[in-house]
C-alpha cells in the first residue's frame, strides 16, 4: 500500500518528468535540476512503499537537490540566458560542484545549516526574478516554493496530510508554476 508520502513524492515525480520533457531543448540547465529534483522524487517513492534499498539513495539525493539542484534552477530562472540554463556542461559542472559540496559540507562536515544557507539563496534568486517577471503564476509559483521551507520548519498537518507530503504537493505546484511557465525571454 501506497503511503502519503509516496503518492506525494509520485506526482512530484510526474510533475518534474514532463517539465524535463518540455524544458529539455530550451533551458537544459533548468531541465537537469528539475531531473535531479525528480530522480529523488522518484527515489522516495520507492523508499515510502517500503523498498528498504531506496532510503540511503533518496536522503543523498534529498541532499543534492537542497544544496544544488534547488539553487541551480533558481539561478536560470532568475538567468535564463546563463551558461548553465543554457549548456548541459555548466549546469552539470554546478550541479557536480554544489551536490559535492552539499554532500562534504553537510554529510561529513555535519553543516546542516549549509543547505539553509543554499535554499535561501535560491530564495532570493526566485523572489528577484518574479519581481522582474510580474506574472502572477511565476509569483504564486515562488510563494508556494517558499511555504516549503515554512513546511520544513514547522511540520504542520494540514487536511490530514503529513508535513512531507504536504512539502512534496507544494513542491510540485511551485516548480510547475516557475520553471512550467519560464520563457527564454523572460
Amino acid at each position: 500500500m501506497m503511503t502519503p508520502e509516496g503518492a506525494t513524492d509520485l506526482v512530484l515525480a510526474a510533475v518534474c518528468a514532463t517539465l524535463v520533457w518540455r524544458k529539455r531543448r530550451q533551458s537544459p540547465g533548468l531541465a537537469t535540476a528539475i531531473a535531479i529534483l525528480g530522480l529523488a522524487a522518484s527515489l522516495g517513492v520507492a523508499r515510502f512503499g517500503g523498498a528498504a534499498w531506496a532510503a540511503g539513495p533518496h536522503q543523498f539525493f534529498v541532499l543534492v537537490t537542497s544544496t544544488a539542484a534547488i539553487p541551480l534552477l533558481a539561478w536560470c530562472l532568475r538567468w535564463p540566458d546563463s551558461l548553465p540554463s543554457l549548456q548541459p556542461r555548466a549546469a552539470c559542472l554546478a550541479l557536480l560542484f554544489g551536490g559535492a559540496g552539499g554532500v562534504i559540507i553537510v554529510g561529513l562536515l555535519g553543516f546542516k545549516a549549509w543547505s539553509l544557507v543554499c535554499l535561501l539563496f535560491a530564495v532570493y534568486l526566485l523572489v528577484v526574478a518574479a519581481w522582474r517577471r510580474r506574472q502572477p503564476a511565476f509569483s504564486l509559483g515562488t510563494l508556494l516554493l517558499i511555504a516549503t521551507g515554512v513546511v520544513q520548519a514547522t511540520q504542520p498537518v494540514i487536511a490530514g496530510l503529513p508535513p512531507v507530503a504536504l512539502l512534496h504537493l507544494l513542491l510540485a505546484a511551485g516548480v510547475e508554476l516557475t520553471a512550467g511557465n519560464a520563457t527564454p525571454a523572460a
